[in-house]
This record gives C-alpha cells, structure tokens and sequence, in this order.
C-alpha cells in the first residue's frame, strides 16, 4: 500500500482534479478557505446547489449556527468519498453500474445531492426550542416546516423489510424519549425530495406557459437539463439520506431493547450485516463513520493519515488524539465491522493507531 497521506493533502488532490465537479462552471476555494470557519463551508455547499438551479433545498432555514461545524464535517465526507471510490475500483464499478442503470452518466450527480445535504435536518434537530420533540409528531412537524411526507410512502427502503410505518415507528419513538430528538436524516430526506420536485414542477409549469410544443420528459432550463422522471433520481436521494441515520442493533442488549419497544424491523440477526443495494448509501454511512472531523475537528486534516487501493482503506492517527471526546472517534472505526459489511485489522503502535479495512462490495 502507498505511503499515507493527510486528509489536507488527499483533499488537495481531489479539488485541483477537479473530481468534485458535476457542473462545470462551479469553483471551489482552498482547502484552508474550505475548511476555514462553518460559514465558509456552508456558503460553498449552498453554492454547489446554486450552481444546480437547487438552491431551494435551503428555503426557511435562516439559523444556521445550529449546524456547528456539520458541514465541514459534510465537505470532508464528500471529498473523501470522491477519494475512496476513485482508488477502490470493484466499489467504483459497481457504482457506476448501479448510476447507469438510473440514466445517468456520472455518479457525482448522486453524490453531491445526496452528500451535501445529509446532515442538513440538523438545522431542525439540533433547534428544539423551535421544534420541540416531545409537541411534534411527524405530521405535526412537515406542517410547521411547510413540506409533504409523501417521499415515505413512495421509496422502497432499498428493497429491505422496511415499510412507510417502520421509519414513522423509528422517528416516533425517539422523539418521545427522557432524551428526545427529531431524526435528522428523516428531516433530510423529506425536505429535499419536497423541495426538489416543487422547483421542478414550477419549472415545468413556466416552460408549459412559454411553449406550446413541451415534452417534460427532455428539456433545457437555462443551460440545465430537466426531465419529469428527475423524480426518480430525487427519492434515490432522500432514500440515502433517510437511511443514513437509521441505526440496526446487532448485540443482544440492544437487540433486546427493540423487541421490547416495537423495533423488531430494526434489529440486525446474527451475523448479519448492513450492505444496501444502492452502493451510494453504503459509500455514504462509510464515509460518515471514517470520516474524523466530526468527532476530532480540523486539526485531523494534517493529522489523520490515510491511504486507500484496491480493496483496502488505511487509516493512521497519532495516539495523543484519541482522548476523551476524539476516543469515540476510535472506538467508531473499531465497532464498524459490527454492523456493516466490512472487515478490518487494528496495529496498536507505541505512538500511532492504525486500522485497515477490506471492503469487498
């Protein structure tokens, strides 16, 4: 395996290859600039969507202070996916098989709506004087977020068991804990395929006003394509970020604990492990596990060493990270193999700790 390099410097490469790029005329600043301060990140993930004519996604949400530092933490999942697939080939042919069999030519497209905006439900989760789980069911709460659920009811779960009331069950129950919390990735997943279909069909409506002969299954809006069936493409998105932030047990207690409070659907049975058919959701989970940021802040981007080929992901950090809040960060990487398809192989250093992991996708 090749010698590891920092985040910062894997980073580096991935923007002047310009492989984060699906439209062309976006730009990106610095890493430095990227990572520099929450508004910084923020701006250049709102421009992303900009670029796409979707900046609608971040309608009503005007206290963005409540993400913290998520979308760094975003930005760096982005990048680092861009990073894994394009070293891993069996994950980026499968990827790219899985895309075209969509219509679509490159996976980014997937990759960008539904990674840049998987936390976003933060904004929501995270301001619980303005939401208040406890007063807010999940009907109760699209209605004061001015959005429809019907995203739920139309995606398939990936093909899993899981139904429309499986994941209002899963959301339900941890609103209503002694530590109640509104599911981010629920929020997510709902508030971008609202918001995406809503601009489409206004997009549809003017072109309708201005053209007679309209076919809105292939058309042009100010130098972007559009079609009806975009429709399709939103809920593989929002269904990646809906599952993205559901949690499977897989050890007895937890297991136990399910079963006991009518989570049966979301425990896992003996060996086996969580691997979805669409490989952008498992890319997505993967990345937001690996990635340190989160957990450890920016200082794991000159810090945090890693190298990724073949098969094999290797991930390097100095021992004197890894106390307190940055241990979970560890213990993270360590209890993966748990619960996601993936082997890997810990090395306790004298100063580093090194863990390998094999994906076989």
């Amino acid at each position: 395996m090749k010698t590891k390099r920092t985040l910062k410097e894997i980073y580096q490469v991935v923007r002047e290859g310009n492989q984060w790029k699906y439209y062309e005329h976006s730009t990106c600043p610095t890493i430095e600039e990227l990572f520099n301060s929450n508004h910084t990140s923020t701006d250049w993930v709102k421009t992303m969507f900009r670029d796409g004519e979707k900046l609608c996604v971040f309608n009503g949400f005007t206290n963005e202070v409540l993400l913290c530092d998520r979308m760094k933490h975003t930005i760096s999942v982005y990048f680092l996916g861009i990073f894994i697939v394009n070293q891993i080939h069996p994950m980026k042919e499968r990827i790219n098989t899985y895309v075209t069999s969509k219509g679509i030519e490159k996976w980014t497209y997937f990759w960008f709506l539904i990674c840049l905006y998987h936390d976003y439900g933060y904004i929501v989760e995270n301001d619980k004087d303005t939401y208040v789980p406890n007063l807010l069911d999940l009907d109760k709460l699209c209605q004061r977020l001015n959005v429809n659920s019907e995203v739920l009811s139309i995606i398939h779960y990936d093909n899993s068991a899981l139904a429309t009331e499986d994941i209002i069950n899963y959301f339900e129950f941890y609103r209503s804990q002694k530590q109640p919390f509104l599911n981010h990735g629920i929020i997510g997943g709902i508030l971008l395929y609202h918001e995406l279909t809503k601009n489409l069909d206004n997009i549809i409506s003017q072109k309708k006003q201005q053209e007679e002969i309209f076919d809105d299954t292939n058309f042009a809006h100010n130098g972007l394509h559009y079609s009806i069936n975009h429709k399709d493409w939103y809920q593989i998105c929002a269904e990646s970020i809906i599952l993205h932030n559901i949690w499977f047990a897989h050890n007895k207690k937890d297991i136990t604990f399910n079963i006991q409070n009518g989570l049966t659907k979301f425990c896992l049975r003996r060996d086996e492990k969580l691997w979805y058919n669409n490989p952008l959701t498992n890319l997505l989970m993967l990345c937001d596990t690996l990635e340190p940021i989160k957990l450890i802040g920016t200082t794991a981007l000159t810090e945090v060493r890693l190298n990724a080929n073949n098969n094999k992901i290797r991930i390097t950090i100095p021992k004197r990270m890894l106390d307190n809040e940055m241990s979970r960060y560890k213990e993270n990487m360590v209890s993966l193999k748990k619960w996601f398809k993936i082997h890997s192989r810990v090395y306790n250093g004298k100063n580093n700790f090194t863990i390998t992991f094999t994906i076989n996708p």
